[in-house]
């Protein structure tokens, strides 16, 4: 397991996503934040599935964050119950990690 993490979230818009990336930012718990504006969901939600459009958030951390991104973004998300989803990151571009050290404590 590595020290660094991706973080991807579901976000209710394009707007949502802007306003938890930057207080995630801002407070130096990630060093970046991706934003895929538009896709298409299907999902179950009470005893229904849906069909919505959303906003996916990806968040680029390292693995002490986690826990508090996670309490962070539920504090400013709007689902009731958002998907938040980390991922290990095991091999990528050494310098992109020295950023990573370099932008978050």
């Amino acid at each position: 397991m590595s020290d660094y993490r991706v973080v991807q979230v579901v976000c209710r818009d394009e707007q949502e996503a802007k306003n938890i990336a930057r207080i995630l930012l801002k407070k130096k718990q990630v060093a970046c934040a991706n934003i895929i504006p538009r896709i298409q969901s299907l999902y179950w939600w009470k005893d229904r599935i849906v069909n919505d459009y959303e906003s996916i958030l990806f968040l680029k951390t390292k693995a002490k964050h986690v826990a508090s991104l996670i309490e962070e973004i539920k504090s400013n998300h709007s689902y009731v119950t958002p998907s938040v989803l980390a991922t290990d990151v095991d091999e990528g571009n050494k310098d992109y990690f020295d950023l990573i050290d370099d932008e978050i404590v």
